[in-house]
Protein backbone atom coordinates (compact mmCIF):
# COMPACT_ATOMS: atom_id res chain seq x y z
CA UNK A 1 0.00 0.00 0.00
CA UNK A 2 2.81 2.45 0.79
CA UNK A 3 6.34 3.08 -0.36
CA UNK A 4 9.12 5.15 1.23
CA UNK A 5 9.45 8.66 -0.22
CA UNK A 6 6.61 7.95 -2.65
CA UNK A 7 5.96 10.67 -5.25
CA UNK A 8 3.44 8.83 -7.44
CA UNK A 9 0.70 6.26 -7.06
CA UNK A 10 2.14 2.79 -7.57
CA UNK A 11 0.18 2.28 -10.82
CA UNK A 12 1.43 5.59 -12.20
CA UNK A 13 4.99 4.67 -11.27
CA UNK A 14 4.64 1.42 -13.26
CA UNK A 15 3.39 3.40 -16.29
CA UNK A 16 6.23 5.89 -16.04
CA UNK A 17 8.79 3.10 -15.61
CA UNK A 18 7.45 1.43 -18.76
CA UNK A 19 7.70 4.72 -20.67
CA UNK A 20 11.25 5.22 -19.35
CA UNK A 21 12.35 1.73 -20.40
CA UNK A 22 10.80 1.98 -23.86
CA UNK A 23 11.57 5.59 -24.80
CA UNK A 24 14.06 7.04 -22.34
CA UNK A 25 14.46 10.71 -21.41
CA UNK A 26 13.39 13.31 -23.95
CA UNK A 27 11.12 11.09 -26.06
CA UNK A 28 9.48 9.79 -22.90
CA UNK A 29 8.99 13.35 -21.67
CA UNK A 30 7.19 14.26 -24.91
CA UNK A 31 4.90 11.24 -24.60
CA UNK A 32 4.15 12.05 -20.95
CA UNK A 33 3.34 15.64 -21.90
CA UNK A 34 0.87 14.39 -24.56
CA UNK A 35 -0.72 12.00 -22.04
CA UNK A 36 -0.84 14.67 -19.29
CA UNK A 37 1.37 12.60 -16.99
CA UNK A 38 3.46 14.54 -14.44
CA UNK A 39 6.99 13.54 -15.43
CA UNK A 40 10.05 15.13 -16.96
CA UNK A 41 13.09 13.52 -18.51
CA UNK A 42 15.10 13.57 -15.28
CA UNK A 43 12.26 11.83 -13.46
CA UNK A 44 12.14 9.10 -16.13
CA UNK A 45 15.90 8.59 -16.05
CA UNK A 46 15.69 8.43 -12.25
CA UNK A 47 13.21 5.58 -12.55
CA UNK A 48 15.73 3.74 -14.76
CA UNK A 49 18.42 4.25 -12.13
CA UNK A 50 15.98 2.73 -9.63
CA UNK A 51 15.87 -0.41 -11.78
CA UNK A 52 19.61 -0.82 -11.17
CA UNK A 53 18.92 -1.40 -7.49
CA UNK A 54 15.99 -3.78 -8.02
CA UNK A 55 15.93 -5.29 -11.55
CA UNK A 56 12.85 -7.03 -12.90
CA UNK A 57 13.64 -10.75 -13.15
CA UNK A 58 11.70 -13.08 -15.46
CA UNK A 59 10.25 -16.39 -14.26
CA UNK A 60 12.20 -18.34 -16.90
CA UNK A 61 15.42 -17.82 -18.79
CA UNK A 62 14.81 -15.87 -22.03
CA UNK A 63 15.32 -17.62 -25.36
CA UNK A 64 15.87 -14.37 -27.29
CA UNK A 65 17.77 -11.63 -25.45
CA UNK A 66 17.84 -8.05 -26.72
CA UNK A 67 20.71 -5.77 -25.69
CA UNK A 68 20.77 -1.99 -26.02
CA UNK A 69 22.86 0.84 -24.63
CA UNK A 70 21.44 4.10 -23.34
CA UNK A 71 22.64 7.24 -21.59
CA UNK A 72 21.69 8.00 -18.01
CA UNK A 73 23.24 11.37 -18.73
CA UNK A 74 24.48 12.19 -22.21
CA UNK A 75 28.26 12.23 -22.45
CA UNK A 76 28.97 11.12 -18.91
CA UNK A 77 27.18 7.96 -17.79
CA UNK A 78 25.91 5.07 -19.90
CA UNK A 79 24.11 1.82 -19.11
CA UNK A 80 22.99 -1.36 -20.83
CA UNK A 81 19.49 -2.82 -20.79
CA UNK A 82 18.75 -6.51 -21.36
CA UNK A 83 15.25 -7.37 -22.63
CA UNK A 84 13.45 -10.69 -23.13
CA UNK A 85 12.31 -10.05 -26.72
CA UNK A 86 9.58 -12.72 -26.77
CA UNK A 87 7.94 -11.65 -23.49
CA UNK A 88 8.74 -7.94 -23.96
CA UNK A 89 10.06 -7.63 -20.40
CA UNK A 90 13.17 -6.09 -18.91
CA UNK A 91 15.56 -8.76 -17.65
CA UNK A 92 18.24 -6.48 -16.20
CA UNK A 93 19.71 -2.98 -16.37
CA UNK A 94 23.51 -2.97 -16.17
CA UNK A 95 25.29 0.05 -14.62
CA UNK A 96 27.75 0.50 -17.49
CA UNK A 97 28.35 -0.63 -21.07
CA UNK A 98 31.58 -2.59 -20.75
CA UNK A 99 31.92 -6.08 -22.17
CA UNK A 100 33.16 -7.40 -18.80
CA UNK A 101 29.94 -6.38 -17.05
CA UNK A 102 27.86 -7.85 -19.85
CA UNK A 103 29.78 -11.15 -19.75
CA UNK A 104 29.33 -11.45 -15.98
Amino acid sequence: MTESYRRFRLGLKEWLTTVAVELGGRAGERLCRNLNLPAGRTCLVGLLVGLLVEPLAPERAPRVLGVDEFAFRRGSRYGTILVDVEAGRVVDVLPDRTSETFAA
